[in-house]
């Protein structure tokens, strides 16, 4: 489906309709061998907004322009989906997928400390020959209080359509792994990913997946599930969040306070309503499902564009991009008490973006959104960037990358650290790479 849009220049958004749309086929209808996990709920309600008033509309302050720094750890063949985070010492974090001659598909990961001049040397995590590599559903590596988590995905044993998500731990650094274990019982020929992962502060790690056993029953609805991985590398319990979902936007987690956590991923209604939802993790329970904000975009297809979700102790930000009434445009909204309740949503920018968003809140309570652009006029397709304030007011945007809108530069990520921020895209052609650039956050209006 193309969504059209005629406004100083005609927009065709490319939406991504097929319920394969991670590994481009349709699901199968293999028997499932697993037993149904407890379910928290299937009732999905609005979240109650605080009572912030909407801005008023403001003149648009124009787009600047901001060079990064380019700075790219040591990669010896084709690269490709970036991941970013920081670990508790402040140092970025980059994990991606390399292909070489001897391993095949390996995910690698190094660190740099804000200001350093150079990466450290990439660490191999797992590799393999029959993974599956896709622009959106990305591997990661993370890093918690004297450990480490990754995932990556592999194809199906069962044949052809399927992939399953895998996942280990590390206590040395990065430098030694558990045996990898299947994040889900289910082994079904389905898809199983769009993986986030949370390192704990006990030493376990926390994830959700979207996860597809249902089509193996002739039902064709994703759902989001958990679990938690324990510093052995063994698995608890898994738990159904949401049992109807978008079928591949990326997912989002952040730690809360103790060992708490909020998720937000792309919610699906029987009415193909594809907004984003929100549920909390406390004590071992998830809330049941809200709705952060009833944009009610009606899709019959999944956009394949997740939200993102920033946090600093109680405060949170998740800004997302909505095709609803056809007009394409990014939306954040604000938290105050860890995803209690949230702000109206702010417009960030609309018209042109293609979405694939990140963002990253700020000490002073506003937030940095990104988002791919389509271009507009004179000005290139690429990355661009705005601060948001906790109100709802703009400051003007930054074109900071020309990149492609197609789906080979994947989804940008961003990252920020002390004050420095960091940005990585795939950059496609013949010797496809990742690329990393990093601004001082004062150089950001």
């Amino acid at each position: 489906m193309n969504i059209c849009r005629t406004a100083s220049g005609l927009l065709v958004l490319a939406l991504f309709m097929t319920l394969g749309c991670s590994s481009g086929s349709d699901s199968t209808t293999a028997q499932s061998t697993t037993a149904a996990p407890q379910v928290v709920t299937t009732e999905h309600s609005t979240k109650p907004a605080e009572s912030t008033p909407a801005p008023a509309p403001q003149p648009d302050a124009g787009v600047v322009r901001a060079e990064l720094s380019m700075l790219s750890p040591n990669m010896s063949g084709v690269s490709g989906q970036p991941y970013l985070s920081v670990d508790p010492a402040g140092a970025f974090l980059l994990s991606w997928l390399e292909e070489t001659p001897e391993e095949g598909t390996a995910l690698r990961f190094a660190r740099r400390t804000p200001g350093s001049p150079a990466w450290s040397e990439p660490v191999t995590v797992a590799s393999g020959p029959n993974w599956f590599v896709n622009w959106a559903d990305v591997p990661s590596v993370v890093a918690g209080p004297g450990h480490f988590a990754a995932h990556w995905l592999v194809r199906s044993e069962e044949g052809p359509g399927g992939y399953d998500a895998w996942v280990s731990r590390s206590d040395a650094d990065g430098l030694q792994w558990t045996e990898p274990r299947r994040l889900h019982d289910d082994t079904s020929l389905a898809e199983h990913g769009f993986v986030s992962l949370l390192p704990r502060p006990d030493g376990s790690t926390l994830a959700v997946w979207l996860d597809g056993r249902a089509f193996a029953q002739d039902n064709p609805e994703m759902s989001l599930r958990s679990r938690i991985m324990v510093r052995d590398g063994s698995l608890g319990p898994e738990t159904v969040v949401d049992s109807k979902t978008c079928d591949c936007c990326p997912t989002a987690l952040a730690a809360t306070p103790g060992l708490g956590a909020l998720s937000v991923w792309r919610d699906r209604t029987d009415d193909e309503v594809r907004d984003i939802a929100t549920s909390r993790f406390s004590a071992g329970v998830w809330t049941p499902p809200e709705v952060i904000a009833a944009d009610n975009w009606v899709m019959p297809g999944c956009p394949v564009n997740g939200p993102v979700l920033s946090m600093r102790g109680e405060r949170a930000v998740v800004a997302w991009f909505t095709g609803e009434g056809d007009r394409p445009r990014v939306q954040v909204a604000f938290s105050f008490d860890t995803g209690a309740t949230f702000t109206t949503a702010f417009p960030v920018m609309e018209g042109s973006p293609l979405g694939r968003v990140g963002a990253v809140l700020l000490s002073d309570g506003s937030a940095l959104v990104s988002w791919l652009d389509a271009g507009d006029g004179d000005l290139e397709a690429g990355v661009r960037l705005r601060r948001i304030a906790k109100d709802g007011r703009r400051e003007a945007i930054v074109s900071i990358a020309a990149v492609t809108g197609g789906r080979a530069t994947g989804v940008p990520v961003l990252a920020l650290s002390s004050d420095e921020l960091m940005l990585a895209w795939t950059e496609p052609g013949d010797a496809q790479r990742v690329r990393v650039g990093t601004m001082p956050l004062s150089r950001v209006p």
